[in-house]
């Protein structure tokens, strides 16, 4: 966050921890909804998004907190959206997977609604991430073993989304800073499926040990 703050997610007391990075202490909490697994930051740092994934019951909504006032504000219902995960933010509007429905959907904060939606196909579709310089997403999808490469626009349509086979329960996703390689982490097999994003192929795979659950490209692109 830009205020200087860690925000800190605890799945089994459905709260949000504000944490003093410097200090190394929580320094408040804010209920969210049940079960919540991902969080953004709003580029301004003022807004954070958080899914609630649900616990025993699948949940479909997202919290919206105001990080000055460490509060929740709203509580989106995402209707038959359930399971959502994975969020990005991109100009004002939240971009979310939803398990259980096998889509990616988008809410605009400054409407309060949810203005574009697509179908994946995909089983097990979990985290996703958003290109920099054109309007793409991808999502990485557990049970199906694939990446999903989306186009957004309104209203969506079929061609606008194909599938890339990777390895064995796909979870960890970014996209270098160029856009040009999507890197994913394959859970069950330790490696990393290195796609070429112009021609949506794997161009290279390499081991990197067990369980690879997150990858995150440093702003700069060289690590």
């Amino acid at each position: 966050s830009k205020k200087g703050l860690l925000l800190v997610l605890n799945k089994f007391e459905n709260t949000l921890a504000f944490i003093d990075p410097v200090a190394l202490k929580v320094t408040a909490t804010a209920p969210t909804g049940d079960g919540p697994h991902e969080i953004i930051v709003s580029d301004d740092g003022r807004l954070a998004f958080v899914a609630n994934y649900g616990s025993q019951q699948p949940g479909n909504s997202l919290s919206v907190i105001n990080v000055t006032a460490k509060k929740e504000i709203r509580r989106v219902d995402l209707g038959a959206c359930y399971r959502p995960h994975g969020l990005a933010y991109q100009q004002g509007k939240v971009y979310f997977t939803s398990e259980l429905s096998r889509t990616v959907g988008r809410y605009d904060f400054a409407s309060g609604k949810t203005d574009w939606l697509i179908g994946t196909g995909q089983n097990g579709v979990h985290l996703l991430t958003i290109a920099h310089h054109s309007p793409l997403i991808y999502t990485a999808n557990r049970l199906s073993n694939t990446v999903s490469a989306i186009r957004v626009q309104v209203p969506p349509a079929p061609e606008d989304i194909i599938h890339i086979p990777v390895g064995k329960r796909p979870e960890g996703i970014d996209i270098s800073p160029d856009d040009r390689e999507l890197w994913v982490g394959n859970n069950d097999d330790g490696t990393i499926s290195i796609i070429d994003v112009p021609s949506n192929t794997v161009k290279e795979t390499i081991s990197v040990g067990k369980l690879p659950i997150r990858v995150k490209f440093t702003p700069d692109g060289k690590l």
